[in-house]
């Protein structure tokens, strides 16, 4: 059970469900099976960018280039310093994470560092940039980074939500397509990392646009910080 299951599945046990069974038939949907009649798709709810035909999380690609980045900052720390080097991301797509590209930063940080007195910018790549500053600070390392901006991330966040609501929605329909009629009733819960949990004001903008048209009888919203801030969304039931 993946992090995003076990928040659904605190999600489902809140409601006071005593029977929930989790991957009933091993890969194959639901992801649970609650009193052996509501199927249960989980999933994370995510900002994505079409790339090569394709929809990927923008958090996967923050994750590795941050992970991997850090790292590469790691080996030029130093205990002998007055100032601090702040480092800054600024990143978009296409862009290859792979062993060229991160021996390009490596290579890069490795030859402008001696060269920065006050600020400078590297251009690494066409969809990548790096800036270096010289804090007035003594901070506890000697080189940090301070940002990661993605050029592809952003917009209002109930307009995201909802654009990106339709694309997934769309892809658990398949996926649940063949199964659909082994049980009577089928929920779509979605661990909301757009929004983290919406006011009163960001459901009411939710529900005031177009309602969702669906097989899922039932598609919420749980927020990862919180499994009590749920939004159940307004649905148009589509005939399977």
């Amino acid at each position: 059970m993946n992090n995003d299951e076990k928040i659904a599945f605190d999600y489902i046990s809140s409601l006071g469900y005593s029977s929930i069974d989790y991957e009933p038939h091993v890969n194959v949907p639901p992801d649970f099976l609650i009193d052996n009649k509501i199927a249960v798709e989980v999933r994370r709810l995510n900002q994505q960018k079409l790339v090569n035909g394709k929809y990927h999380g923008l958090e996967d690609m923050h994750f590795k280039l941050v992970q991997k980045f850090t790292k590469i900052l790691k080996e030029y720390e130093t205990d002998e310093y007055d100032h601090t080097i702040i480092v800054s991301l600024s990143y978009g797509r296409p862009l290859k994470l792979d062993s060229r590209l991160f021996k390009q930063i490596k290579e890069e940080i490795q030859t402008h560092i001696p060269l920065l007195k006050k600020e400078l910018s590297i251009q690494v790549h066409d969809n990548l940039e790096i800036r270096l500053w010289k804090s007035e600070l003594k901070l506890n390392k000697s080189i940090i980074l301070g940002t990661a901006l993605d050029y592809d991330s952003g917009g209002f966040v109930v307009s995201e939500i909802y654009k990106n609501l339709k694309l997934i929605v769309v892809e658990k329909e398949e996926k649940i397509n063949k199964y659909y009629d082994n049980y009577k009733e089928w929920w779509l819960v979605l661990v909301d990392y757009i929004g983290y949990g919406l006011d009163e004001i960001d459901v009411k903008q939710l529900n005031s646009l177009p309602n969702l048209n669906t097989i899922f009888d039932k598609v919420v919203l749980v927020s990862p910080l919180d499994i009590k801030r749920t939004v159940e969304i307004e649905i148009e039931p589509s005939l399977q």
